[in-house]
Formats: structure tokens, sequence, C-alpha cells
């Protein structure tokens, strides 16, 4: 019992707790302090919007300490990405008061004293912006990005998704709904995992496939041994040389690859006239969870990614035209709940086939100009520039 107690203080999670704590006591001290400086001019008192104004300055200038505070000295985070840690701070930030105020206000309308009501609110938005601050914001350094050989070995967490995935059939076909109208007499599958999409392309197309796994390499000619429609089962993209495919696609794939844009250049050198590349991938940075990480995401594709790969074709000269559009609002929502908020570590049976009975919905709500989604799609058409 003693020893439990003593490991429990010891852990990571009870370190940063106590932290927590002590950084909060300074944030609370300097955000009154600046309150009480900041109204001890006149100009605060002269109108409500002055009052206003002064508590905006106040609040917004403590966010900005507070997240530099718990950024190096809480959760002690070094390196990129601290743009993207500091937007989501905010946001999680901003949610916890405007909860503060929500609940204080709902306190004295039940004629609760104002002292229980303050100190209740103030505790109840400590504990969502750590819980908040923990899952959402600095999460996600805890944890090495996984290489694709790890992920993609024998059991690895790469493998065991593709192997889950297999069972949602409806979903399955649902993202080949988005790649068929683009493929051809001759076709490629970049990075072909277990075979799930090609077997779907191979009813009715002929298909050569590309997978860097040994693993999976092994599974994809045991799989199509003997089919007349999968032509060769290659380990490398770049040693095709020729212009010979109508089609190259890739099913969330491009996203474990650090440097897309080679990808992107070399499969214009493979194009016929008129062909194309078409890349279904993960969207949304803010859907980016552990799990992303476990399974060697470099990225989820975003708006930002888009104007990059627009301007590399540009700068390269190359005679591509991009159109994208965001794919499957439902399950962004899911995605969020279940990778970021619950912090799943894998992808369930349960999950994969709830998704691929809700495959209906996602097909009606793609026909509209979706402002996000779990996932985007890419075609690059080969012959015209952008």
């Amino acid at each position: 019992m003693i020893a439990s107690i003593s490991g429990a203080l010891r852990s990571h999670r009870f370190q940063v707790l106590l932290r927590y704590g002590m950084s909060g006591a300074v944030v609370f001290a300097f955000n009154m302090g600046l309150a009480a400086f900041l109204f001890s001019f006149q100009w605060t008192s002269e109108s409500d919007l002055h009052t206003n104004a002064a508590n905006v300055l106040a609040t917004e200038v403590s966010f900005i300490f507070s997240f530099f505070f718990h950024n190096f000295l809480t959760w002690r985070q070094r390196g990129p990405g601290i743009v993207r840690r500091f937007v989501h701070f905010h946001l999680v930030a901003a949610a916890g008061l405007a909860v503060r105020f929500i609940l204080f206000a709902l306190m004295i309308a039940f004629d609760a004293s104002w002292l229980v009501s303050t100190l209740l609110s103030i505790g109840c938005q400590m504990f969502l912006n750590f819980v908040g601050f923990d899952r959402l914001v600095f999460s996600l350094a805890k944890q090495p990005l996984a290489s694709a050989a790890e992920a993609y070995a024998a059991d690895g967490a790469g493998v065991l998704t593709l192997d889950t995935l297999e069972e949602a059939v409806n979903y399955n076909r649902y993202v080949l709904s988005k790649i068929a109208p683009s493929l051809g007499a001759s076709n490629l599958e970049l990075g072909a995992g277990r075979g799930t999409i090609s077997a779907l392309v191979a009813e009715t197309h002929t298909v050569t496939l590309c997978e860097l796994s040994q693993d999976n390499l092994r599974a994809l000619r045991e799989r199509f041994r003997g089919s007349s429609r999968v032509r060769a089962i290659s380990e490398d993209f770049f040693r095709f040389k020729q212009r010979e495919f109508d089609c190259i696609y890739s099913a969330n794939v491009l996203e474990h690859i650090e440097d897309d844009e080679r990808v992107l250049e070399h499969a214009c050198e493979l194009l016929t006239p008129g062909g194309r590349f078409v890349a279904y991938v993960p969207a949304g940075m803010w859907l980016y969870s552990s799990f992303d990480r476990k399974i060697g995401h470099y990225r989820r594709y975003t708006r930002q990614d888009v104007r990059r790969l627009r301007s590399f074709v540009k700068e390269r000269g190359l005679p591509l035209q991009l159109k994208w559009r965001y794919m499957n609002l439902p399950g962004a929502l899911g995605w969020f709940i279940r990778m970021r908020l619950l912090k799943a570590s894998h992808i369930d049976r349960r999950s994969a086939l709830v998704a691929d009975r809700l495959v209906g919905l996602f097909a009606i709500l793609d026909r509209l100009p979706l402002p996000l989604g779990q996932n985007m799609l890419l075609e690059f058409e080969y012959g015209r520039k952008q």
C-alpha cells in the first residue's frame, strides 16, 4: 500500500499536476496583480466599454503569460509546434473561462453564496483547463513519431489497424468511390498495405501495387497469387521510370511520407497525358492525435498543405492541376472525441463497424462544400498547369 502511494507520488502525471498547481498559483497572482494595475487608472471606470476593455486586456495578457509558463515549466515542452500549441492553448483557456462564467451565473441564479459560487466555478475552470491542456495541447510531444518500419511490422499498430478496417466493407467501397472516377486502363497503387482497396480495384481494373513494408509485401503476394488483374507487386515506387500509368492513387498513405513533394514530382513523370494522381488522406491538424503519431503520420492535411503543394507545382513548372475537397464530416467529430478527448490507442472493431454503417450519411454530406472533415481528397491532373 505504502509502495503504491509512493509510486503514484513519483509518477509523471502527478508531477505534472503538482507543477500545474504551483504554476497556476503564480499565474493567478499575475492575473490579479495585472487587473489591479489596470484598474488603478481612471479611464477604466469612465464607461462600461472601458471596464470591459480593461478586463479583456488583463485576460489576454494573462493567457499569453500562462501559456509560456505552462509550456516551459509545467509540461516542459521544447521543439517545433509552439505556434499550434499556443492557438490550441488559447481555445482551451477561453472555453474554460466561458464555463466558469456560466457556472457562476447559474449558481448565483439558484441563490448560492457569492463565495461558494466563486470557489466552485474557479475550481471547475482549473480542472477543465488541466484536462484540456494535458490532452489537447501538450500531450503529443510525449510520444515520438513511429517509423513506418515500426508501425507496419508484424503486429505493429499500423498492421492491426489495416486488419481491423478490412471488415468495414461498406467504408472501403466508400473510399474506393472517391478514387474510382480517376482509374484508367493502367493503374498503380502507392502503399497498398494488406490489399484491402487493391482487391476492390482489381475486381474491374488492372493495377500494379507498391508497398514498403516487408510483412505487407508477403501478405500481398499471398493474397494476389494468380490474380490476372494485379500486374506486379513492387517494394519501390521510385524504380518505375516509364510514363505508363493512367492513374496513380493512394488511400491513407501520403501522410506517412515526410517528403510528399518528391512523391508528387515522381508521379508526374509516370502519368500519361490526362492521367491523375489521387490521394485520399486524413485531414485537420486539430484532429492530430497520439494515435496518429503511433502509426507514423507526419501530418494530417490542411489548407496550408494545399497551398504548399500548389506552390511546389508552380515552382517546379509541373503540368499538374490540383483539385481538392474535404470528406467525411461526421467522422471528424467521432475522431475528435475518441482519439483526442478519450485518447484511444487503436481503432477497435466496434468503431470500424459503426463507421461502416454510417457510410450512406458520409456520402450524402460529401456532396456539400464542407468546411472541414476527417479526410481530404487531393486530385492532380497531368497535362494541365495550375
